[in-house]
């Protein structure tokens, strides 16, 4: 039986397609999505503009607070109000004892300008030279070639003043001969502190600094220990410096103690006018001077102006003249003489060197003398 032929016309006659959507969910479908995607654009949009709204107001803040910083902190004066330092002497040759004065004053001047360019070191360094030193440089000045040259293979040009350190050395090897060296040497050998400590350091300062390149840092601190006053000297052995630096700094220290511990406290009635005299003799009357009394065949001594001490039977002995010149050693001292002893770092007790009253001999020969006499 032959097949029925399919009507076209007849939609429902035709099987049905899976492939086909209805057009109007799919419309329905893409506003949906189109419509959520600009409503975040939207939530996206305001939220950048929330946070640059934030942003600009921190801005303005932090502006606010720098500018009343500034304000607070500015300073009173500009850079062109500071003032520059002065340029350092020059130096002519003719008095090599300053040679390396001229020196430090040039580094100081570096230092304070911020120059570090070496090459720039040495013309300047150079600039300032005069007379005879001016010739030496004319006949030692490099070329600039040379000078780069040797600052990049310093081992092939070893006679080309390149830096600063170079310029020092040819320096110094001209105008820092032997005899100013032994000169100094000879003048640190007979330094002594014979008046106030500032003194003794300028002029130990003076001669060392020809010597600083020769003298160990050690040596250079055993040098000025040797020459200070006993009690300055003993006391810096114990605290063991780390340069000449330090040296000075903590005997300058100890001093300024000791002035401010043994500072006289005394009465400016009482014998202020009466020179110094190391013979000095108190008013203490001597045994053989006192009038003397008999009681029951036993001598007692009586002073002119004191009472009659107290009867002892069993003492035969009195003070003899040793003691009474022991009494007379350790009189009290006048505000003269507390001066003279603290110069000359005397003891305040027996007026002699190297030691303190508190650790003076004459504290136990005192002792052991009375012990005797009773």
């Amino acid at each position: 039986m032959p097949a029925e032929p399919s009507n076209p016309a007849n939609p429902s006659s035709s099987p049905p397609n899976d492939d086909v959507v209805n057009p109007s969910a799919a419309d329905r479908v893409l506003a949906d999505a189109l419509s959520r995607t600009q409503e975040e654009l939207f939530n996206e949009r305001r939220m950048i503009e929330e946070q640059r709204t934030n942003i600009a107001s921190l801005t303005e803040q932090v502006n606010l607070l720098m500018s009343r910083l500034n304000a607070q902190v500015k300073p009173s004066f500009s850079s062109s109000d500071i003032a520059k330092p002065a340029k350092p002497s020059v130096f002519d040759g003719r008095n090599v004892n300053v040679a390396r004065t001229w020196l430090a004053e040039v580094e100081q001047y570096y230092r304070a300008v911020k120059m570090t360019d070496e090459i720039l070191k040495v013309e300047f360094a150079a600039a300032q030279l005069r007379g005879e030193a001016a010739d030496w440089w004319s006949l030692n000045k490099p070329t600039e070639d040379d000078m780069r040259a040797a600052s990049l293979l310093p081992d092939q040009f070893p006679h080309v003043i390149y830096n600063w350190e170079r310029f020092k050395s040819r320096f110094l090897s001209i105008y820092n001969p032997r005899p100013a060296k032994d000169t100094a040497r000879a003048a640190l050998d007979n330094l002594r502190q014979d008046g106030p400590l500032q003194q003794y350091v300028n002029e130990f300062t003076k001669h060392i600094i020809l010597l600083s390149d020769e003298m160990s840092n050690d040596a250079q601190i055993y040098q000025f220990r040797r020459g200070l006053k006993p009690y300055l000297r003993e006391k810096l052995q114990f605290i063991r410096p780390k340069d000449l630096q330090e040296a000075m700094s903590e005997t300058l220290r100890l001093e300024q103690e000791s002035k401010q511990y043994y500072r006289p406290k005394f009465n400016s009635s009482n014998n202020s006018s009466k020179p110094w005299n190391k013979n000095y003799q108190s008013n203490y009357t001597p045994v053989s001077s006192r009038n003397t009394t008999t009681n029951n065949n036993n001598t007692v001594s009586r002073d002119s102006n004191g009472p009659v001490p107290m009867e002892l039977g069993n003492v035969e002995d009195h003070p003899v003249e040793s003691d009474v010149s022991q009494l007379n050693m350790i009189a009290k001292l006048s505000p003269e003489e507390r001066k003279h002893c603290y110069e000359k770092g005397l003891c305040f007790r027996c007026r002699l060197p190297g030691h303190l009253k508190i650790n003076c001999p004459k504290n136990t020969e005192q002792n052991n003398k009375s012990k005797q006499n009773f």
